[in-house]
């Protein structure tokens, strides 16, 4: 129960606070080490899942290097398009 307690009152930080911050860096390390003793497997994938999540998609990082086709059948990388500025909107039909 100490590591869903900790998960609740570090959730902001983890998902706000700048990566390179004190606050991030504490928060990160209480959650760690609650998790290594928590018996909860889904809590453990939970609260490692918050911290890989804003380490690799949050504000401020690079965006990951996605392809696709575009209305015309044309292939692109995001990375084709690096120093520009773009807005990508994402939907589906299905």
């Amino acid at each position: 129960m100490k590591a869903a307690a900790l998960l609740a009152r570090h959730a902001d930080t983890i998902e706000k606070a700048p990566l390179d911050g004190d606050a991030y860096k504490a928060a990160k390390s209480d959650l760690l080490a609650a998790a290594g003793a928590a018996k909860d497997k889904r809590l453990k994938g939970e609260i490692q899942g918050a911290i890989d999540t804003r380490e690799k998609f949050g504000v401020g990082n690079v965006a990951p290097d996605i392809e696709g086709v575009d209305l015309d059948g044309v292939s692109f990388k995001l990375s084709d398009y690096k120093g520009k500025v773009i807005f990508l909107d994402f939907w589906g039909d299905w």
